[in-house]
C-alpha cells in the first residue's frame, strides 16, 4: 500500500512539474535530476582495464552526487573511454564527461508554453583521465612519425599548492552575450607536470629535421628556412638557445624567428614528459586527472550549476586515486 501511495505521489509531483507554466524565473528554481546517458563510446581498451575505470568513474560520480544537486536544469552525463594510435602508452585516457541542460518555455508558442528540456548548450564539466584535451596531451609517448614532434600549449599552468591550474579563458568578446569561458585544474603526483617545455635549441632541431622533409620532397621553397634555423643553432648564444621556445602560431610551418612570452598568438612548445609517468602500472590507473569546466555566461542556471559542481569536485580526492 505504502509502496503504490509513493507511486502515485511521485506521478503527481512529475506532472505538475511538466505542467509547470511558463515563468524562467520559476522554471530556475524546480529541482533538477542527474540523467544517465548510454553506454559511452568504448575503443581500444581492455576487458579488464575497462573494469577499473568504469569503477573509477563511478566513484568520483557517487562523490559529485553525494554533495550536489542540480537546480533548474537536467545533468546528463556518460562515461567515454577510448584510444588509438600505435604509441607507448602510460594510462588509458578516459572521461565522466557532464552535460547541463535546463528546464525551458517559449511564452509566445502555445505549444511550448509548458517547460521542456533544452536538448544542448555550451556549458559542461569534464573529469578526465590520463589526457589533458586542451593540449591534446595523453598519458603516451608522441608516435614516432608524429608530423611536429611536438604539442602546443596556449598558456601556462600555475602550480596552487595542491593542483595546477591554467586560469579560465573567453571563447569570445566578453561584451557579447552568450559567450562562454573555459577552466581548466590538472591535478599531478606531485608539483611536477606530465610534460615539459621545449627550449629553443630542441625547438630548431626538431624544427630543422621537419623542414629537410620538405626539402626532400622537392620543396626548395623551404631551403630559406633551413637556412634561418642554421643562422640561429650557429650564432646565438647559449644562454638564449637555453631559454623556453615561445613561437609564433603563423610561424610554426616555416620559422621567422621567436615569439615573445604572453604576446597573442604564441604558444609553448611541448612534449610528454615520460620521467613523470610510473611505469608498469595497469592502463587503467589514474596517472593525472583533468577537470575542465566549461560555462555560458550571462546565464544564471548555468553559472551556478557549474560552480557548484566545481566545488562539490574534490580535487585532493582525485589526487588520492593517481597511481591506485
Amino acid at each position: 500500500m505504502m509502496k503504490k501511495l509513493f507511486l502515485l505521489l511521485l506521478v503527481f509531483s512529475t506532472g505538475a512539474v511538466l505542467a509547470q507554466e511558463c515563468d524562467p524565473d520559476s522554471l530556475a528554481k524546480l529541482p533538477g535530476r542527474w540523467k544517465k546517458a548510454g553506454p559511452g563510446a568504448i575503443s581500444g581498451i581492455k576487458a579488464d582495464d575497462l573494469a577499473r575505470e568504469r569503477a573509477n568513474l563511478t566513484k568520483i560520480y557517487n562523490a559529485l552526487a553525494a554533495k550536489y544537486t542540480p537546480v533548474g536544469l537536467v545533468v546528463d552525463y556518460a562515461q567515454a573511454f577510448s584510444k588509438n594510435g600505435t604509441q607507448k602508452w602510460y594510462g588509458d585516457p578516459y572521461y565522466l564527461a557532464m552535460y547541463l541542460l535546463s528546464y525551458l518555455c517559449d511564452p509566445n508558442d502555445p505549444e511550448k508554453k509548458k517547460m521542456y528540456v533544452s536538448i544542448a548548450s555550451s556549458t559542461n564539466v569534464n573529469v578526465i583521465a590520463n589526457a589533458l584535451p586542451k593540449f591534446d596531451l595523453y598519458a603516451a609517448e608522441l608516435e614516432q612519425d608524429d608530423f611536429r614532434g611536438y604539442l602546443k600549449a596556449g598558456s601556462k599552468p600555475v602550480w596552487k599548492g595542491d593542483y595546477w591550474y591554467l586560469g579560465e579563458e573567453a571563447d569570445a568578446d566578453q561584451n557579447i552575450k552568450g559567450y562562454t569561458t573555459e577552466e581548466v585544474f590538472i591535478v599531478t603526483y606531485t608539483d611536477t607536470l606530465p610534460f615539459y617545455y621545449l627550449t629553443r635549441k630542441e625547438y630548431l632541431h626538431l624544427t630543422r629535421a621537419r623542414i629537410e622533409k620538405e626539402i626532400k620532397g622537392g620543396s626548395e621553397y623551404h631551403n630559406q628556412y633551413l637556412s634561418r634555423v642554421d643562422k640561429y643553432l650557429n650564432e646565438a648564444d647559449a644562454e638564449y638557445l637555453a631559454e623556453l621556445a615561445v613561437v609564433n602560431w603563423n610561424d610554426e610551418e616555416r620559422f621567422n624567428g621567436f615569439g615573445e612570452e604572453g604576446a597573442k598568438g604564441t604558444f609553448w612548445a611541448i612534449r610528454p614528459n615520460t620521467a613523470y609517468f610510473r611505469k608498469n602500472l595497469p592502463l587503467s590507473t589514474p596517472q593525472f586527472i583533468t577537470l575542465v569546466v566549461k560555462k555560458t555566461n550571462d546565464d544564471a542556471v548555468y553559472e551556478q550549476n557549474a560552480d557548484a559542481i566545481r566545488q562539490a569536485i574534490d580535487l585532493k580526492m582525485l589526487r588520492g586515486m593517481l597511481g591506485k
